[in-house]
């Protein structure tokens, strides 16, 4: 009897493949739910008081926790691989991979606004637009860019580079899911233009990369934080000094 990993890599039905392909569509799917569920709890917090509104910021946090801890398991069945401990050179190697995604970053908005006379993309300006404390319920904005910073990169790396990688193709494959994540990668990040779409699947790469590197989930998942985290941290030390000043 064969377990469900060696199955995957095995030649599979029309129909297996298609089953597949449902399956990652909606881990997918999945995966974007605690970033919408807390836009839409920010966008409707007038509407509550702070009471219900903290009762839905504990609901988020534990459906969270659910999807991830869902999420994981998912990627350990699918791929059988253990999550390995990060060396310093490991977490150097991190970094290097940071600063390619933020330079890939800095020459796509540059190019945005040379060729679209657009400031950013349309997916960070939606972004932007959420991301303001102004009469927001402060736990929201608190969680919101926590998840923007750290709990969404860690459930986009396990749906996209980890199961995603080993639900649809076969072991030791490179190419073939390098480009199939990071273009869908691309097209779940809101592109509006040509730009844009190469933007953010150009920097799937880099995550894919990261991961492929020795198949450890844990680094793609600091790239990823730290791509994300760092705008999201500023934006914290923001919230919190006109707290204080105030």
């Amino acid at each position: 009897m064969i377990n469900e990993n060696e199955y995957i890599v095995q030649k599979r039905s029309v129909g297996q493949i298609l089953l597949a392909i449902i399956k990652f569509i909606g881990f997918v799917i999945l995966s974007t739910i605690p970033a919408q569920v807390i836009i839409i709890l920010i966008i409707n917090d007038h509407h509550f008081s702070n009471f219900v509104n903290g009762i839905f910021s504990l609901m988020w946090i534990f459906l969270i926790i659910v999807i991830a801890w869902y999420l994981w398991n998912r990627y350990y069945k699918y791929s059988g691989e253990q999550a390995q401990k990060m060396s310093w050179a490991d977490i150097g190697y991190a970094l290097g991979f940071f600063l390619i995604t933020r330079l890939i970053a800095i020459v796509g908005t540059l190019l945005i606004s040379w060729i679209h006379g657009e400031e950013s993309t349309a997916n960070d300006e939606i972004l932007m637009s959420i991301a303001n404390p102004e009469g927001t319920f402060a736990p929201y904005y608190i969680l919101f860019l926590l998840a923007v910073g750290m709990l969404v990169p860690i459930i986009e790396e396990l749906a996209f580079r980890g199961i995603g990688t080993h639900l649809l193709f076969k072991k030791h494959t490179f190419w073939l899911p390098l480009i199939v994540t990071s273009t869908i990668f691309g097209f779940m990040h809101n592109p509006t233009n040509v730009i844009s779409f190469l933007l953010y699947g150009s920097i799937g790469v880099v995550f894919f990369i990261a991961y492929q590197r020795r198949k450890n989930i844990l680094d793609s998942m600091l790239v990823h934080i730290l791509h994300n985290g760092i705008g999201a941290a500023l934006l914290l030390v923001m919230f919190i000094v006109d707290l204080i000043t105030q």
